[in-house]
Formats: structure tokens, sequence, C-alpha cells
């Protein structure tokens, strides 16, 4: 993230990790994370948000795609308004941060 430009620092998000912005890159880093976390049976939501490029043409596409992911092998449900896991994506540029994180009422 060091050779991310800097523009206006509006907010301050904790990331486990960072990877290149790909489709890819994301999604088999965020499995990664669930699988060490969550067992069957817990709920679960993806948010994404790009703060910088244009390496992703949609966050739906992404979230979608994630989100079939998840559910297809960790029988994992989405529940966006109680779930047990946050899965935060923040794409910055040619980076991405990822955080899989228990949800906060």
């Amino acid at each position: 993230m060091a050779k991310t430009p800097t523009k206006i620092i509006n907010r301050v998000t904790f990331v486990e990790t960072t990877v290149e912005t790909s489709s890819t890159s994301i999604t088999e880093t965020t499995l990664k994370f669930i699988e060490s976390k969550a067992i069957a049976g817990d709920t679960f939501t993806v948010r994404c948000h790009i703060q910088a490029g244009n390496y992703i043409n949609s966050c739906r596409e992404l979230i979608n795609r994630i989100e079939n992911e998840i559910m297809n092998k960790y029988q994992l449900q989405i529940d966006h308004e109680k779930p047990h896991w946050l899965v935060k994506l923040e794409l910055l540029g040619d980076l991405t941060g990822i955080t899989v994180m228990e949800a906060f009422e």
C-alpha cells in the first residue's frame, strides 16, 4: 500500500492482508480466511468499497462471486442484518485489503 498514492484520509480500516486487485486473487484469499475462521451453519455478509482504480468493474459482481463460493464450499448462509462474519474488501487501486472479522452489532 506504500505505493498507493495518498489523497485524503477520510477513514481508517483494519486490513488483515493485501492482494493484487483481481477477482481471482481476492476470491481465493477471502476463501482461505473464511475456511480458517467460520464453521458450517455460520452466517456472513460481504461488503466492498472501491477507493481507487478501475481494476474491478463492479463491487456487486465481486460480492456475488464471493458469496456463491462461500455458500457452496463452506455451507454458510448470507445474513446482511446480523451476520456472524463480516468480509470487508477495500479496493485501493492495484491492491485490495481483505478482512474477515466477527461482526459486531
